[in-house]
């Protein structure tokens, strides 16, 4: 995926950024997708694991959610907003 008309790949971040953004207006759809890509880009990506299982776990997807919120902890064991995301997830 490119910026459209440039050559230049969009970094994780600017994916992220992306996600957050399509999130706050309201487009589950598309934030999910740019969530996604943010985490193919870079799989270390905390934030874009945690606020993905945050949308799917809204969406009934609990054990999607589970796994993103553990992969989050993993990634970055000081994110306490992922750890808080997989206690409320666990009960």
């Amino acid at each position: 995926m490119t910026t459209p008309g440039t050559n230049v790949k969009p970094t994780a971040r600017d994916l992220f950024e992306n996600a957050v953004a399509h999130h706050l207006a309201g487009r589950a759809d598309a934030a999910i997708a740019t969530y996604r890509g943010a985490i193919a880009s870079d799989p270390t990506l905390a934030p874009a694991m945690n606020n993905l299982g945050a949308l799917l776990g809204a969406r009934g997807l609990t054990t999607e959610a589970l796994e993103l919120f553990r992969r989050a902890v993993e990634a970055d064991a000081t994110y306490a907003e992922a750890h808080n995301n997989l206690g409320i997830a666990l009960t």
